[in-house]
Parts: C-alpha cells; structure tokens; sequence
C-alpha cells in the first residue's frame, strides 16, 4: 500500500501570536486546504466586491520555488498561500512520521517539554482549514505518540465550519479520557470583514459539537470598528452560546501586517473594552511582520 503522503505549506517553531496563548512557543503544522477565500479582508470598499484587489492573484510566481519566497498578502486572506490552487505546486507532501519527526527537529531538545524550562511547548494545526485533513491531524499525531513524545497542548485554529467526523470525534474521546492533555479549539467565524456571506461561515451546531469533545477554547472575530462588524459579533456570539459554547471572546483588529493593525489597533481596542470582549492584538504581526515562518 503506498504510503499516504499529506499536504501542507509550512512547518515552524514561534510563539502563539493570537488569543488565550499569546506568547506561549508553539510548534505550528499548517495545512494545505480551505473551503473559503476571505477575499474581503483589508479591501478599500468591503460592500463593492467588483473594487477589490486580490495580491495573491497577482502575484507573479516565475521564479518562486517555495512557499518561503512568497511576501506577506496585504489584501483578501493572509495565509491565502495555504489554499490557493495556484500555490499547490509549493506545498510539501510527506508522511504523517516525516512531519512528526519534522516537528520535534524544531524543538529545543527535540521535546516538548523544555529540557531547562521544563515548560511544555504547545502544538498548533491551523491552515488554510485543518478539519479539511481531519485523518491527517489523527496520524501525525499518532506518529508522535509512537515517537515517545507527544504535546499536552493542542490547538486547532479552524473557521467553525467544518463538522467532526464521527471517527475523529471518537478519537478525541479515547485521547482525552483521563489525560492530561488540553485541546483548544481556537474558532475563528468569518463575520463581514472577510467579505464571506454569513449563511456559509457562520454554523452554529457544528462548534457545539466541538465543544462537547473539549470545553476549551476561544472564539475569535476580526473587526474593522463598522458598526455593522459589532452587531455581527454580537449576533454570532449570541448563536454560539445558544449552541452550548461558551468559550470566550476575543477581538482582533483587520491587518496581516503590523502598519495595517496599527491604523485601527487604538480605536477597536477601546471598542472592545467596552463591549466586554478580550483584545488580541496579532502579536506576531508586531514582532515579526507576519512572514512565513513567524
């Protein structure tokens, strides 16, 4: 049986730029694959989709031989390098014992565990859509298992459209039962700014579910400070709840790049104080500008 080889666009080691875990090192697998596009972020006109600009369409890929080459996307998705068929070409493709060995590389001392902090490092699988490779994230993860050290935190950062399939669900159940370990489900629905309509994005029952196999977790909205972006959040949250998920909320203001958060950054902060939610600057955008790799 020839060894299933799975899609992926980068591996890295840094910290957790977004969320609860802001800060925390974090070896990060991301996925190839989305179900959307997102092309509405950072647009000058979100309502006149005729307006927009997309880089990633642009760009020239002549010369570019990996996903490393490519700059950071200013408009539509930022991470569209891990979706876009046009990019296909760049993604690796390896075992799940190749990426499991690949991710320990990245560790100091190969371990999760820090061998003079004694911290944990976190694992993250993010994307593109991770629950797209759902048998995937099972296998490396089994492959680590085998390998004599696994991560006690996990996080998935998904969109929370994509149900749980009842293998996966099962899996985590076995995983989970009287372990130590910590799945985070890390939700970001795409509300107006990603310029995706609502009836495809925003789904209710499907994060119910996932918080049924993991209490932990954050939902995580991108604001551009419209007023109509805040009734969204609202409404959404209001959903969420109603579906049995309770994870908190967490407010991130428009921009893949440090000098895009900036312009919004003051203004959404205070607007999130107010409303009750948590502000997620995307540290990483900050400290590193939000290359491949960071």
């Amino acid at each position: 049986m020839t060894e299933r080889r799975i899609p992926y666009s980068e591996i890295f080691y840094s910290i957790q730029g977004e969320g609860r875990y802001c800060g925390a090192p974090t070896v990060w697998l991301r996925l190839f694959g989305c179900n959307l596009n997102c092309d509405g972020f950072m647009q000058d006109n979100l309502d006149d989709p005729a307006s927009w600009r997309l880089d990633y369409k642009d760009i020239d890929l002549s010369g570019i031989t990996s996903m490393g080459e490519l700059p950071v996307f200013q408009r539509g998705c930022d991470s569209s390098y891990s979706w876009a068929k046009r990019f296909r070409h760049l993604a690796p493709k390896e075992s799940a014992e190749t990426i499991a060995e690949n991710l320990r590389d990245l560790l100091p001392g190969r371990s999760f565990r820090h061998p003079t902090s004694a911290q944990d490092a976190h694992l993250a699988f993010t994307g593109g859509e991770p629950l797209m490779q759902q048998t995937a994230i099972m296998t490396i993860l089994g492959a680590l298992h085998v390998g004599g050290d696994a991560p006690n935190r996990i996080t998935v950062e998904t969109n929370g459209t994509r149900p749980l399939s009842k293998t996966f669900t099962a899996y985590l159940a076995t995983m989970l039962e009287d372990s130590a370990t910590e799945w985070f489900w890390s939700v970001s629905p795409k509300i107006r700014t990603s310029g995706e309509p609502w009836d495809k994005t925003i789904a209710p029952e499907i994060v119910g579910a996932y918080a049924q196999t993991s209490p932990h977790g954050q939902l995580k909205y991108v604001v551009d400070g419209d007023e109509r972006t805040w009734d969204e959040v609202e409404r959404a949250t209001a959903l969420y709840r109603a579906a049995g998920v309770r994870f908190p909320v967490f407010i991130m203001p428009v921009g893949g790049r440090v000098e895009d958060q900036q312009r919004l950054a003051a203004d959404i902060a205070e607007q999130t104080i107010q409303r009750g939610y948590n502000l997620a600057p995307r540290v990483h955008c900050y400290l590193f500008g939000n290359a491949l790799g960071t």
